[in-house]
């Protein structure tokens, strides 16, 4: 496994934000929620391992619950939201502004960012979510100068189970990011022969 991602997942939040305190209630109490049902697990897609784990307390960043940090996200300049927030405002209407966030949702949580740039608004994100028994599943996005778009489905598989029988799983998966990568890379090119003339 080449890194280790902690997301560290509790049931009540209370939260900060730099537009003052926020307390968001998570949990659904007729249902378990994505966190509540996969605190203190670990997984694996094949190279990166996701250790889900149980924290009282503020988030002010990722680094609260994310470590050492998600293979591809970047943090831009701007706050840090915990969504869904009725007074966190995410319009991007400044250049070079934007925002980080996490969204919690009963069946799946969102990794992601923001940002307007001089010419264009950009944002890149991750969600995790569950709908086959033993399987996490997540899909990266992206919207940017072009259309958006996304990978394919990237599934993990809990870190304790015989990951033997997972090797076409595990390809997949490198697949599903590698045209991921390759699809940021042409949408670079892209946009800079678009805006520069190259």
């Amino acid at each position: 496994m080449k890194k280790v991602i902690f997301l560290f997942i509790f049931p009540v939040l209370f939260l900060e934000s730099r537009s003052g305190s926020v307390a968001a209630e998570i949990v659904n109490e007729n249902k378990l929620s994505f966190i509540e049902k996969f605190a203190g697990t670990s997984w694996t897609n094949g190279t990166d391992t996701i250790i889900f784990k149980h924290l009282n307390g503020e988030i002010s960043n990722w680094s609260d619950f994310v470590g050492p940090e998600m293979w591809y996200l970047r943090r831009v300049d701007g706050p840090f939201f915990i969504l869904p927030c009725e007074q966190c405002y995410t319009g991007n209407e400044c250049h070079m502004c934007g925002y980080n966030a996490i969204r919690f949702n009963d069946d799946s949580i969102e990794l992601f960012w923001d940002f307007q740039n001089d010419f264009f608004d950009e944002g890149e994100g991750v969600k995790f979510y569950s709908n086959k028994q033993n399987v996490i599943s997540c899909v990266i996005y992206r919207g940017g100068y072009f259309e958006a778009y996304e990978s394919a489905e990237i599934n993990w598989f809990p870190l304790d189970s015989d990951l033997s029988s997972k090797t076409q799983e595990f390809n997949n998966n490198n697949i599903a990011l590698e045209e991921f990568l390759n699809k940021k890379t042409i949408e670079k090119k892209e946009t800079e022969k678009e805006l520069f003339n190259y």
